[in-house]
């Protein structure tokens, strides 16, 4: 067989690879996005508590309400149900205080008191809303007591969490009464005083960018182009600073925009980026980029960067930032680049050794078209979905 036959059926063979992967991803991709992130506010007192449930509306109406009318009462008492709350054993009774819309971030918020009628000493939560529908979906729970605040994550793999509130009290106490609070810092005897505020912000950060498929996406257009690392790092870094500040401006409400309008911008900006990644691998020769491609991708970076800051902020939105607001975005922050880091770590040698490998390129305008099909569905799919 001439080497040219088969260049070609190896050729088309990766794409056909490349087909199979995103088509697979695409598919686990719609799954993913739709996971959502619910938060969970509880502040305990003698022989009480009152907790606060922030769920992204298009949850609330994946409830199980069976033939209940979907009203305020119903979603109050079906949301009830997914909680149980116990001091030592003995289940608390709750009672509905309060609903209210949070329209800026698309969200409605639950308010309920829990009466444990003897002074609580060993609380135990479960949390069993929501993972019948999404297998994915996870509830950050805060947990103040005597002013300070432990954060936990609760999952369908990890749906429980004890506190051992008069152990934490002594420890408090102690704390307060002796100036012991560095020492009990280096003993590490109370997750409530030992860990600099606003850290747990940075698996928050972490995980929204990684099983943010959207983003991940996006960044992977980005970088589909032979460019020459210097180009690649400032890229990366404008797309950085652009997400940067939104996230800032619109968690500290500076500026805020629909959710809906951002998430269907964010579908066109895959669109848009492979579209013109497949334009510039179609009308250069071997693919000798162009200074004016290179500034058209840089401003690109910056440009959908600040809409995908918005996107990010969402998540910061329903958690609330605490009394630290700087630490608490400092460290999502972080964790949203440590995650960036992870991506382009893992895609950038691939796309560098299948760049050698092909030097046509050819592959990168399937991909191309594949990441533009996804980005296409999600603009239908957001565009169409109330």
């Amino acid at each position: 067989m001439p080497p040219d036959s088969n260049n070609a059926r190896m050729r088309y063979s990766n794409v056909g690879f490349l087909l199979f992967l995103f088509t697979t991803l695409c598919s686990q991709v719609v799954l993913s996005h739709e996971a959502g992130i619910t938060d969970t506010g509880i502040e305990i007192s003698q022989d009480s508590l009152k907790l606060t449930y922030t769920v992204p509306q298009k949850l609330v109406a994946r409830l199980a309400l069976g033939s209940t009318p979907n009203d305020d009462a119903s979603q109050s008492a079906a949301i009830l149900k997914g909680f149980v709350i116990a001091n030592d054993g003995n289940p608390c009774r709750a009672v509905a205080i309060a609903q209210r819309s949070l329209d800026t971030i698309a969200s409605a918020q639950f308010d309920f008191q829990f009466d444990c009628t003897a002074p609580i000493t060993r609380l135990n939560i479960h949390y069993k809303l929501l993972y019948d529908q999404q297998a994915a979906h996870s509830n950050i729970v805060r947990i103040s007591l005597l002013g300070r605040s432990q954060d936990v994550t609760l999952s369908a793999d990890n749906p429980k969490h004890v506190v051992d509130v008069q152990a934490l009290v002594m420890q408090i106490a102690a704390a307060r009464n002796a100036d012991h609070s560095q020492k009990l810092k280096k003993t590490g005897d109370s997750p409530y005083i030992q860990r600099p505020f606003g850290t747990h912000f940075f698996p928050i950060g972490l995980q929204h960018i990684l099983f943010g498929f959207d983003h991940v996406i996006f960044l992977f257009c980005l970088i589909l182009l032979p460019m020459r690392p210097v180009v690649l790092l400032t890229m990366i870094t404008s797309f950085t600073i652009a997400h940067s500040i939104t996230i800032s401006l619109s968690v500290l409400d500076f500026v805020t925009l629909p959710p809906r309008i951002v998430e269907t911008v964010i579908a066109l900006s895959i669109v848009y980026v492979s579209v013109r990644t497949i334009a510039i691998l179609r009308t250069s020769a071997y693919v000798q980029i162009s200074t004016s491609q290179i500034r058209e991708r840089l401003l690109s970076s910056f440009v959908f960067g600040l809409i995908h800051g918005f996107g990010f902020s969402y998540v910061l939105k329903e958690i609330g930032l605490g009394e630290q607001a700087f630490l608490s975005l400092l460290f999502f922050n972080l964790g949203v680049e440590a995650g960036q880091l992870i991506i382009l770590s893992a895609l950038l040698p691939l796309i560098w050794w299948l760049g050698k490998r092909f030097p046509s390129w050819h592959w990168a305008r399937g991909a191309s078209l594949l990441t533009g099909l996804i980005g296409s569905f999600w603009l239908i799919e957001r565009l169409v979905i109330q």
